[in-house]
C-alpha cells in the first residue's frame, strides 16, 4: 500500500458557484477574540453577584406579558428595617392608598391647628387658672399678644396677631391704647377679652368712693371691694407686684422691700369716681396722680428746709394722723415729735399708734415668724427715729402739721378717753399726766 492510502480521507463539500465550477470548503473551528472572552467572563461575574441580592420572577405568562417584579432576598437586620421593607413594598403595591392617607393626615393636622386657633380667640376648652401679667408702658397690641403667648395664655400668637389686626382694621379707626400695670387674666377669657381688659376704658358705669383720712392701705382695699371697684386680693397683688416708678416720689422711696405695703401712706384721702369692676392698676394710678397734685412745690421746699424727704414727711404725718384726737392737736403733736427727732436725749418716739398698726393691720396678714421683723421696722418703742414707712394714709391737715411744727418745750403727750391731751416736758410731768388721765377715765365711767 502506498503512502497515500494510509492518509485519512477528508470530506470535501463541493459547491457549485455561479460559473458552474465546484468549490470545496473545509470546516474549521473558529476561535473567539480574547477580548470578547474576558468581557463575557465579567458579565458572568456581575450577574452572579446581582443574583445574590435579587431574583427575577416572570409573571402573567398567560397574558403573554413579561412583567418583572423585584423581590428582596436579603433579610432585615432589625425590626425597624423590617417595618421599612414592608411599608416600601406596600407603597410599591398600592401608591394611591398612601396618597389618600397623606391627604387625610394633613387634613386632621390642619383641623387641629385651626381648632386651637379658634380656641385662642373664643377661650373654649381653656383653663380657668388666673395668671398675673405685667403690661409695660406704651405697649402695642402685638407686644401684648407676645406677652400672653410667653405666659401660656394663648397657643397661636401669629394667628392671634393676624386675627386682631384684621378685626381692628375693620371695626376701629384708631389703634387701641393700653394701660400699663398688673393684670389678672385666664386662658378661658380668649385673646379679645384679655386685650380689652388691658385697654384704657372710655365709657363704663362708675361709682363714687370716699377715702377718709387715716385709713390703712388694707382698709382702703376692703372699701374698694365693697364698692365693687375691684377685689381686695387683686388690689394687694397689684400693690405688691406692680411697678409705679412713673411717679418720681414712688421711684425715690427707700427700703421698699422692707415695708409691709409699699404704697402705704401714698393713697391720698379724697373722693374718687372709679369704674365698676375696674382694673386695680387704673385705680392706684388715679389715686397716685391725686397724691402728686397734693404735694406742691412749696411742700417740697419746706421739707428740704426741715432736712427731710417727702417719704419722711409722709411717715411723720401718718403718726400725727393716728395720734391726734382732732385737727387742733396736730400742730402740738408735730412739735413734740420734731423735738424728739432732733433730741439726743429722746431718741425713741414711743408712739402707741405704731404698735397698734402692727397688731391690728400687719399681724393678721403675715406669718407669725415675720412679726418680730416688722416690730423692729415699725414699732417706735424699739426703733430709733421714724418707722421704715408710713402707718396709714394721712390727709392734708396732718401733712401740713408735719411740715409746720410749732416751737414748744414739750417731749411727752397722752390722752384720756375723751380725747383730751396732756403735755409734759420731762418724765416727772408725764407720769403726773398719766395719773390725771386715769382719774379722768374713772370719773367718766
Amino acid at each position: 500500500m502506498s503512502d497515500n492510502a494510509k492518509r485519512p480521507i477528508k470530506k470535501i463539500n463541493k459547491i457549485e458557484n455561479s460559473s458552474g465550477r465546484k468549490t470545496s470548503s473545509t470546516k474549521k473551528r473558529t476561535s473567539k477574540p480574547k477580548s470578547q472572552v474576558n468581557n463575557s467572563n465579567k458579565l458572568a461575574f456581575n450577574s452572579s453577584n446581582f443574583s445574590k441580592k435579587f431574583k427575577t420572577v416572570n409573571q402573567n405568562k398567560k397574558s403573554g406579558k413579561s412583567t418583572k417584579k423585584t423581590v428582596r432576598t436579603r433579610k432585615p437586620k432589625n425590626a425597624f428595617e423590617e417595618i421599612t421593607f414592608k411599608v416600601s413594598d406596600l407603597y410599591n403595591a398600592k401608591p394611591r392608598l398612601f396618597y389618600w392617607l397623606g391627604v387625610v393626615l394633613a387634613s386632621i393636622i390642619l383641623s387641629i391647628i385651626m381648632l386651637s386657633c379658634i380656641n385662642d380667640v373664643m377661650g373654649i376648652n381653656r383653663s380657668h387658672e388666673t395668671k398675673t401679667v405685667n403690661i409695660p408702658d406704651n405697649a402695642t397690641t402685638n407686644q401684648i399678644i407676645g406677652i400672653l403667648d410667653r405666659e401660656n395664655l394663648i397657643k397661636n400668637s401669629l394667628f392671634c396677631k393676624m386675627f386682631i389686626g384684621f378685626t381692628n382694621g375693620v371695626t376701629q379707626k384708631s389703634k387701641p391704647t393700653y394701660l400699663s400695670g398688673v393684670y389678672y387674666l385666664s386662658p378661658d377669657m380668649g385673646v379679645e377679652k384679655m386685650l380689652l381688659a388691658c385697654m384704657r376704658r372710655k365709657t363704663a358705669k362708675t361709682v363714687r368712693v370716699t377715702i377718709p383720712e387715716g385709713l390703712s392701705l388694707d382698709e382702703i382695699a376692703i372699701k374698694l371691694e365693697k364698692a365693687e371697684v375691684c377685689t381686695s386680693k387683686q388690689f394687694f397683688k397689684t400693690v405688691d407686684e406692680g411697678s409705679f416708678d412713673d411717679f418720681e416720689f414712688i421711684k425715690a422711696m427707700p427700703n421698699k422691700e422692707k415695708r409691709y405695703r409699699t404704697l402705704e401712706g401714698y393713697l391720698y384721702p379724697d373722693t374718687y369716681d372709679f369704674y365698676v369692676a375696674d382694673n386695680p392698676t387704673n385705680v392706684i394710678n388715679t389715686i397716685l396722680k391725686n397724691t402728686k397734685r397734693n404735694w406742691p412745690d412749696d411742700y417740697e421746699k419746706k421739707a428740704k428746709n426741715l432736712g427731710m424727704t417727702m417719704d419722711e414727711v409722709i411717715t411723720l404725718a401718718s403718726i400725727i394722723q393716728k395720734e391726734a384726737a382732732n385737727k387742733a392737736q396736730m400742730d402740738i403733736i408735730s412739735s413734740i415729735l420734731h423735738n424728739r427727732l432732733n433730741s439726743n436725749k429722746f431718741s425713741l418716739l414711743q408712739c402707741d399708734s405704731t404698735g397698734d398698726y402692727l397688731t391690728k393691720i400687719v399681724k393678721p396678714n403675715i406669718k407669725p415668724i415675720e412679726f418680730t421683723k416688722y416690730q423692729t421696722l415699725y414699732n417706735t418703742y424699739y426703733r430709733k427715729n421714724l418707722p421704715v414707712g408710713p402707718i396709714c394714709n394721712p390727709g392734708k391737715d396732718a401733712i401740713t402739721a408735719a411740715l409746720n411744727p410749732g416751737k414748744t418745750e414739750y417731749y411727752f403727750f397722752n390722752h384720756d378717753n375723751t380725747g383730751k391731751i396732756y403735755l409734759g416736758r420731762n418724765d416727772k410731768e408725764h407720769e403726773e399726766n398719766v395719773y390725771k388721765a386715769m382719774v379722768a377715765n374713772n370719773a367718766n365711767n
